[in-house]
């Protein structure tokens, strides 16, 4: 939550918001843009576990790859996989 603040602080420091009569904002407005940087976080943050949990995959697999380029090479039985 609190990057949301600092970006919506961000865009009205650059003028992002229109600023219309005595120079208050339009609450509707500011309401919308954290709406939409709410979801665009949440979206991010989705597809960012899931590249988390593909590489936590992928680790797996080339343990797994390794352990058995090592059985073939010595002729020894697989060794576990580390914990």
């Amino acid at each position: 939550m609190s990057e949301i603040v600092a970006i919506v602080a961000l865009l009205a420091v650059f003028g992002f918001f229109r600023w219309p009569g005595r120079g208050a904002p339009e609450v509707g407005a500011l309401k919308r843009t954290v709406r939409d940087l709410q979801r665009e976080l949440e979206v991010t943050q989705t597809e960012l576990d899931q590249q988390r949990q593909q590489v936590a995959e992928l680790a797996e697999r080339l343990d797994f790859a390794e352990r058995r380029l090592v059985q073939m090479q010595s002729g020894k039985p697989l060794p576990p996989p580390s914990a």
